[in-house]
């Protein structure tokens, strides 16, 4: 089971609050089963509760040629017709390309024109297996919100000036999808839990008793 949001809006997951035509919320015609439609759609503070549960992609329609992100949803408010939502995204799983989307379509329970048109449709299908069908990591459910970063272990924490963010980005977006969620330590990866008083000491303590392997990228800046 899965939440699928589409947004004509490119700018619409950008970490702030989004607001949806109730219309277009788990109704049967805009790709949500009749079953479901009857389980979830009434919005009580039971489905609400089910609902945060779920595994969520976050999509814009595929003509904004914006990359899908992973997430889960942290708040539902209906009001009159429209519904309100906060989320935030699994941010050490690696953006999900719509044409991805479009190629598992089946497996995702997704019509022709799903990832054509705004809406937020639950669906009943397997979106895990569907994602690492289609050489995405794998995640668990439960992973989400993210681990305490003062008491997990780490397979591999990167250390590495300012100046080379964007190359160690995106090595570790690979190392992601090599071990899985969860498994690498890179800052922006737990950006809240970072923000700290006593960075430098938390930073320390990660690295030296929580870290099986450090990475350090030596340069000038270093």
């Amino acid at each position: 089971m899965y939440n699928l949001f589409v947004s004509a809006n490119d700018e619409a997951w950008d970490g702030t609050p989004t607001v949806l035509d109730s219309a277009r919320c788990l109704k049967s015609n805009e790709g949500t089963s009749a079953a479901l439609v009857d389980e979830y759609g009434d919005f009580s503070a039971g489905s609400i509760a089910k609902l945060k549960q779920f595994p969520t992609i976050f999509a814009c329609e595929t003509s904004c040629k914006v990359d899908a992100r992973l997430g889960r949803l942290l708040s539902i408010k209906q009001r009159g017709g429209e519904v309100r939502v906060e989320y935030e995204f699994h941010e050490s799983y690696p953006p999900i390309p719509n044409e991805a989307l479009d190629r598992q379509a089946w497996e995702l329970g997704l019509s022709k024109v799903e990832l054509w048109r705004t809406h937020w449709a639950l669906k009943d299908e397997d979106l895990g297996k569907a994602l690492v069908d289609e050489g995405f990591p794998e995640f668990i459910s439960s992973s989400l919100p993210l681990v305490d970063i003062h008491e997990h272990q780490f397979d591999v924490s990167l250390s590495f000036p300012g100046e080379n963010r964007e190359y160690v980005e995106a090595v570790a977006r690979r190392l992601v999808q090599s071990l899985g969620p969860n498994r690498v330590f890179y800052d922006n990866f737990f950006k809240a839990q970072l923000a700290l008083p006593n960075l430098d000491t938390a930073l320390q303590d990660l690295y030296r008793k929580r870290s099986r392997l450090i990475v350090a990228f030596l340069s000038e800046h270093y």
